[in-house]
């Protein structure tokens, strides 16, 4: 019988500590929810004016001269801005002009050939490099903006030797 007590007594100092252990989680501060409230947190972005242009190379081919008669190309020049964006876009004189005029350089020469650039398929309005005389303006839509430049190599140029001639002309959107 003793060991029956010593058996009881030991399951008793065992038991108080558990019982104890949940009696304190329950007598533990809880938090209470009785009441909320709300804030409002702004949220904003700035959309600031930015554009991005693509040309397209303009090639005249093979120069015919000796009848008079122009030779006309054309390239294209995409805008892409922020929608809403008012822009101009100018064409400088490129790397070889002498006295305002354009000109090509034959790679292996000194020799040059006359061009001219254009904002109209008639080819009457010289594209340039000073806003609001001579340069494109528009305004961005969702769409790119697509734009045609016209060239000619005059009729009444100076006949080029023979070989191939090249220029770069920078084209620069101003928003």
């Amino acid at each position: 019988m003793m060991e029956m007590r010593m058996r009881n007594a030991s399951l008793a100092y065992r038991a108080v500590p558990i019982g104890l252990g949940i009696a304190a989680t329950f007598c533990l501060p809880q938090a209470a929810h009785a009441a909320s409230t709300s804030g409002l947190m702004p949220v904003s972005a700035l959309s600031l004016a930015a554009c991005v242009v693509v040309p397209t190379p303009m090639v005249f081919g093979t120069l015919s001269q000796l009848d008079g008669n122009p030779n006309d190309s054309s390239a294209l020049v995409t805008v892409t801005c922020t929608p809403g964006t008012t822009f101009d876009v100018g064409m400088n004189d490129g790397l070889y002009a002498s006295g305002g005029v354009r000109r090509m350089k034959a790679l292996l020469t000194a020799d040059y050939v006359e061009y001219r650039l254009y904002s109209d398929a008639a080819r009457s309005v010289p594209w340039g490099n000073v806003i609001g005389t001579n340069t494109v303006s528009g305004t961005a839509g969702l769409l790119p903006s697509v734009m045609t430049v016209y060239g000619r190599v005059p009729g009444s140029a100076p006949l080029a030797p023979l070989g191939s001639y090249a220029d770069t002309v920078t084209v620069t959107v101003t928003f």
